[in-house]
């Protein structure tokens, strides 16, 4: 079953699942075998993949990723809470929101 869209930071999909978009990604990742499909790059967004960073995690997402904001850029990080003061490595860049790791939480 393919999905429908994006809702806000989650993903409504025929089935009524809701997956975090980290794992949708993921899913797109082995279902096109490396293309580029929905994940093209910002250039002007205030991060880039490789880069480390320490925010401070603002929201959560509907399936449970922390949400941090640089410069009003979404970031999601999956392993966090509320509250939590992290360091993260940026992963992936999107348009409008970008996917971290947990490197270390402060």
């Amino acid at each position: 079953m393919g999905c429908m869209g994006i809702l806000s930071v989650g993903l409504l999909c025929k089935s009524g699942f809701v997956p975090s978009v980290c794992a949708y990604f993921r899913l797109i990742d082995q279902r096109n075998r490396g293309k580029r499909l929905f994940t093209e790059e910002n250039s002007d967004s205030p991060v880039s993949a490789g880069g480390v960073h320490e925010v401070t995690i603002d929201g959560i997402a509907r399936e449970g990723d922390g949400i941090a904001r640089i410069q009003g850029f979404v970031i999601f990080v999956p392993g966090t809470k509320v509250g939590d003061h992290v360091t993260i490595k940026i992963e992936r860049v999107m348009r409008k929101f970008a996917i971290a790791s947990l490197t270390e939480k402060n």
